[in-house]
């Protein structure tokens, strides 16, 4: 892969993209999921929908 600049710049790019979508993703995510592996739903349910 090193000779194809081409597939290196995308793996690279791919690989950048997922942990941009893993940053912004997982702050809104997580406190969400404070209840038993989503089995629960919290008292504030609604709340987070908005």
């Amino acid at each position: 892969m090193r000779d194809d600049r081409t597939a290196m710049v995308l793996s690279i790019a791919a690989a950048v993209l997922l942990a941009l979508n893993l940053t912004i993703v997982w702050p809104f995510t997580q406190p969400a999921n404070a209840t038993q592996d989503w089995t629960v739903q919290p008292d504030n349910g609604q709340a987070l929908r908005t």
